[in-house]
């Protein structure tokens, strides 16, 4: 018996260690970061868009679903036109011309509209906004509206969300975005990006909005860079002749 412990100690140090298993985290970090980097480069390449958002919206306390689309037309960084289609509220415009958000109605008559203060652009997200640059509520609508038609900011994103992606397959990438810290602006729920493993580009957007609304826009029809450019006359076809002339309601 004790010839055999001598023998054991002897023998040891020359075992060679077991392999340290794998870590994880750091694969799937660095899996996500490639995911990260590809989307960027692929969202900068796109200068000019034209598509149609197919969304529907669940309600969570009556589970009803109701549907609506948006065909955007966006040229970065300075031009975007949403047709809001299908809508509960009825059709509506938004339109980014001349750093000047507007926001018309379905009788074509101007509700809101957001002049962009000096040094801010849109779909541009600093930290936070200036106190007199608009209200808490018009600060998130446009945050949604320029994600939704100009693409998230990629880079921002982990400054702002705890990022995990949870699946890729075949076809697509599945990344989850959990808010840092909730500071007011929109969104502060969680969200969920699928992103096409061919092209990088968004194919579909899940948001958790207030009351623990469920809104999913789908992504079609694209046509990036196209031979038929965006123009400022181009976003404001079948709009009122006067309509930047209106004033704003108080």
């Amino acid at each position: 018996m004790i010839l055999r412990l001598i023998l054991m100690a002897l023998t040891l140090p020359f075992m060679a260690a077991p392999a340290a298993p794998p870590d994880a985290k750091a694969e799937a970090d660095a899996r996500l970061d490639e995911v990260l980097r590809k989307w960027a480069k692929a969202s900068d390449a796109v200068h000019e868009a034209h598509f149609t958002i197919r969304a529907s919206q669940q309600d969570a306390i009556t589970d009803k679903i109701s549907t609506f689309s948006y065909e955007v037309f966006v040229r970065k960084p300075d031009l975007m036109r949403v047709d809001v289609k299908d809508h509960k509220s009825g059709p509506a415009r938004i339109i980014y011309k001349d750093r000047t958000v507007r926001l018309l109605s379905s009788a074509d008559k101007l509700d809101r509209f957001y002049p962009l203060s000096d040094g801010f652009g849109f779909p541009e997200h600093p930290e936070r906004y200036p106190d007199d640059f608009f209200s808490w509520i018009g600060g998130g609508f446009l945050e949604q509206v320029s994600w939704i038609a100009f693409g998230l900011p990629v880079r921002d994103l982990k400054s702002r969300f705890d990022l995990r992606l949870s699946k890729e397959d075949d076809y697509y990438f599945y990344i989850e975005m959990t808010p840092r810290h909730k500071d007011g602006w929109m969104p502060e729920n969680p969200m969920q990006v699928v992103l096409n493993r061919k092209t990088h580009q968004i194919r579909r957007l899940w948001m958790e909005g207030p009351n623990d609304t469920q809104t999913t826009y789908n992504y079609e029809r694209s046509k990036k860079n196209s031979a038929e450019p965006i123009t400022p006359e181009s976003i404001l076809k079948g709009l009122p002749e006067d309509y930047e002339k209106v004033s704003p309601k108080p």
